[in-house]
């Protein structure tokens, strides 16, 4: 009989430099400890909540920047590194812990802080200046005559605090699950479960221990789940695998409001926007130009014949996200194999230096020669996005490849993924790192979530060593490749690092970096390439991924195809596009068998006409999905099952993520999963905030009603919200110097509707306007009973039209939705 309780349950992550575990509490933390280390740690909740510990060490002598510093930390521990203060509020945390009379940390300013002797704002590891702790003050120096005289200093190191358990246990692969019917667990109220490499346990939670208080302060050496349940101990966290059960089964949701889902029943067709669907959308386009050279089957021609015409070619190679390397121009006489992916020609007139004619042509380029059989026999995984598209736009305006996808590949439709956050890029990071960039506060909504990323390192830090799913499967063997249909990528757009390296082994990206139309530089190779030959920004993509798929038919493969522009602006032009992605899945049926091919969105159409109806609202938390299996799994009858009823679920970009994990199977890797994959049947119940959705963004359905329209409480919220807004803009160093304060439109339409009371909170959202740009935002607010106190619920506020033009100037910040650019108002200022 199985009788393993849970009354703690020790929540960890690991990271392979790192480590970091979201959701670890003080009492389940601990702190390293060495004979050789004269100096114990001391464990502390630290900033932001996070379980730290603080170690002092005799300050060297010879310091002279933060670097020094930190090389000096990591000779007591590996991990550690200064002490740094990164706001005033920071400040006033560290002074009572500062374990010596005269103490050295390090200065990494997020905002400007105030100490004794001068106002300190954006100092790095390159400057000389840290700040020291004496008496309960805080004051700042100059590193290398701070440790000239190191004699009675030391220098405060921290590092993040481990869980209880030995970390040796975290993160083993899960091999496959044992048959649960031919177990039981004796008693009432046990959960049965296998985590960990399969072991079946029994979990319980006990609310109250019958053990003293007394006896509970040492609950490490004392057993007070066995004084309940004989034979019982308290459970510790030993794999990524058991963690998600722990917290999904029991993290206390019982003081969380809206702790259900009714998921939505949309109709692609409702009749509220059937004014703004224009199936007749046609792409209308007539070349005018005609192309004078040729790529096809690797084989580059010059398809003119005009002797005063001479055509050039070379290779573009791509470095990363941002950059390529030009290769060495060729003549193209008759013809060529050009060994690259992206090939630019140009042709001249006859003793011309500028070209008349310019062309990019794309190809998968494969050096090795193609065996006749497949090595090893592991399944294809294709990954392809279409921007800006809901589930219910995909099925009116793809329709046909809808068809085609449910009736030749089996493909099952999720109609219930909900977007985890506002934009593109903070979905990929849930696609395709299986992480968050954004912590959900602790609210009547949520229980709180930490951000997987610490100071922004998800956009000011290189994604290379990170848990970057394709980086998983060419680990495993496969073969890779990534393309997107902008300059930018996903992960990168606005201006942040991504990959410093190739992020895959095939890559597009030179094609869309020299043919980009927001460069002035490059709009001439932009029409060459698209306008005046009419061809869409998406073909060209499709292209490459058919060439992908038809060159590595050998080898097993793994793609990222990301179409933006055919959708971002306007989901009417998929009604012409259909045919096009209709006849790439027709002629790959047979070329897919063997694939996973996940085709989805990353969140429904975020402006416009449609998304200002109650519909076009559920359909931006809504991005499609369909996933087709490949044939052999389709045979197998468990599988089938689990897939089609997860799909009528509650399920998120970080359950996708998931699920890829769980086909490639990495080896000794640290992975922080916050989903639950789809071939498994999903934990329950499941709700928005057990699965880190914001409120704001949830899909389920929440009955209101609206007030009238002479309410007076919509406008008391709207003002709050709208200071709590502008405070918002001033902490952050990249928006506060350049966006100016908002204020409430009061001339324009408020709308104010009631949710359905939950228990003596009565719950209001309100759609407003502000001024300068007439940004539309939504928030929630509330009051208990019949008090008028209002309390702010959101914690941030959902922009509801395009920002882009009036924000430029903030693109790096959080709040860049909230911000109208101070260059924009004064412009306006000297036209009048």
């Amino acid at each position: 009989m199985l009788k393993f309780p849970a009354v703690f349950a020790f929540v960890a992550f690991a990271q392979a430099i790192d480590p970091w575990y979201p959701g670890l509490s003080l009492a389940e933390a601990r702190c390293p400890e060495a004979a050789s280390d004269t100096e114990s740690w001391q464990l502390y909740l630290g900033y932001e909540n996070i379980p730290v510990c603080f170690g002092r060490r005799l300050l060297p002598k010879g310091l002279n920047n933060v670097f020094d510093m930190e090389a000096a930390c990591r000779e007591k521990h590996i991990l550690s590194y200064p002490a740094r203060v990164y706001g005033t509020p920071n400040v006033e945390f560290l002074k009572p812990v500062q374990l010596t009379t005269t103490t050295l940390i390090g200065a990494f300013f997020k905002d400007a802080v105030i100490v004794e002797e001068t106002t300190a704002f954006d100092i790095d590891g390159n400057n000389e200046f840290g700040v020291y702790l004496y008496n309960g003050h805080v004051y700042s120096t100059n590193i290398s005559l701070f440790s000239a005289n190191p004699t009675g200093k030391h220098l405060l190191c921290v590092m993040l605090a481990y869980p209880r358990v030995m970390d040796s246990f975290y993160n083993k692969v899960v091999s496959s699950q044992p048959n649960l019917e031919e177990y039981t667990c004796e008693g009432d109220g046990w959960d049965l479960q296998a985590p960990c490499n399969g072991t079946p346990s029994c979990y319980k939670e006990i609310r109250k221990l019958k053990a003293p208080k007394s006896l509970l302060e040492f609950y490490t050496e004392f057993n007070a789940c066995g004084m309940d349940e004989p034979n019982s101990f308290a459970a510790s966290v030993h794999c990524q695998d058991e963690y998600g059960f722990i917290r999904f089964r029991y993290t206390e949701y019982t003081n969380i409001l809206f702790d259900s889902c009714e998921l939505p029943k949309l109709d692609p067709w409702d009749p509220s926007i059937l004014q703004f669907l224009k199936p007749d959308t046609k792409y209308e386009c007539k070349p005018s130009i005609t192309q004078h050279t040729k790529l096809e089957n690797g084989l580059l021609t010059k398809t003119i014949t005009q002797n005063f015409t001479k055509c050039m070619y070379r290779c573009l190679h791509p470095v990363n996200d941002h950059s390529l390397i030009h290769g060495v121009w060729e003549n193209l006489t008759d013809k060529a194999y050009p060994a690259c992916d992206v090939i630019e020609t140009n042709c001249y007139k006859e003793n011309e230096s500028i070209p008349y004619y310019e062309f990019l042509h794309a190809q998968v380029y494969r050096s090795d020669k193609a065996k006749t059989v497949k090595t090893p026999d592991l399944p294809d995984v294709h990954v392809i996005i279409i921007d800006s598209v809901s589930h219910s736009s995909f099925v009116r305006t793809l329709s046909r490849t809808y068809h085609e996808l449910i009736t030749n590949y089996d493909a099952v439709p999720f109609p219930h993924l909900n977007k985890v956050a506002d934009t593109s890029r903070s979905n990929a990071l849930a696609l395709f790192l299986g992480k968050s960039n954004r912590a959900i506060e602790k609210s009547f909504m949520s229980v709180g979530y930490t951000s997987d990323f610490r100071n922004k390192t998800d956009c000011n830090q290189p994604l290379d060593t990170d848990q970057f799913i394709g980086k998983f499967f060419k680990a495993a063997g496969y073969t890779t490749m990534m393309s997107e249909d902008w300059a930018e990528s996903a992960l990168s757009y606005p201006n942040c690092k991504a990959f410093l390296n190739k992020s895959a082994d095939h890559m597009m990206k030179p094609f869309q970096v020299k043919a980009d139309n927001h460069d002035p530089e490059r709009k001439k190779c932009y029409e060459s390439v698209y306008t005046n030959v009419c061809q869409q920004t998406f073909e060209p993509l499709m292209a490459y991924l058919n060439d992908f798929i038809a060159v590595y038919s050998d080898k097993p493969t793994f793609s990222i195809t990301w179409n933006i522009d055919i959708s971002h602006d306007d989901n009417n032009k998929l009604y012409d596009a259909d045919s096009k992605f209709y006849k790439f899945f027709k002629q790959n049926e047979a070329k897919l068998n063997n694939s996973f091919v996940f085709i989805l969105g990353d969140h429904g159409m975020r402006f416009g006409d449609i998304r200002n109806t109650d519909v076009g609202e559920t359909e931006d938390k809504n991005p499609f999905l369909m996933l087709s299996l490949p044939w052999s799994i389709r045979q197998n009858d468990k599988i089938s099952t689990t897939i089609r009823r997860n799909a009528h679920q509650l399920i998120t970009h970080y359950d996708i993520y998931a699920t890829l994990v769980d086909i490639v199977q990495p080896k000794n890797e640290n992975i922080v999963i916050h989903g639950s994959s789809l071939l498994e049947p999903l934990p329950q119940p499941r709700t928005c905030d057990r699965l880190r959705v914001p409120f704001e963004y949830c899909s389920c359905v929440r009955r209101k009603t609206k007030l009238p329209d002479n309410n007076t409480i919509g406008k008391d919220a709207a003002l709050k919200m709208v200071d709590q807004m502008n405070q918002a803009v001033q902490t952050d160093p990249r928006s506060k110097y350049v966006c100016v304060p908002l204020f409430l439109d009061q001339n324009a339409s408020m709308v104010v509707e009631q949710f359905e009371a939950e228990r003596k909170l009565n719950i209001f959202e309100v759609t407003f306007s502000v001024k300068p740009g007439d940004g539309m935002f939504k928030g929630y607010f509330g009051h208990e009973g019949n008090s008028s106190d209002i309390k702010i619920l959101s914690a941030r506020f959902a922009r509801l039209n395009a920002y882009e033009k009036t924000a430029f100037c903030a693109r790096r910040s959080t709040y860049k939705s909230y911000c109208y650019c101070e260059s924009l108002l004064k412009k306006q200022n000297n036209a009048l």
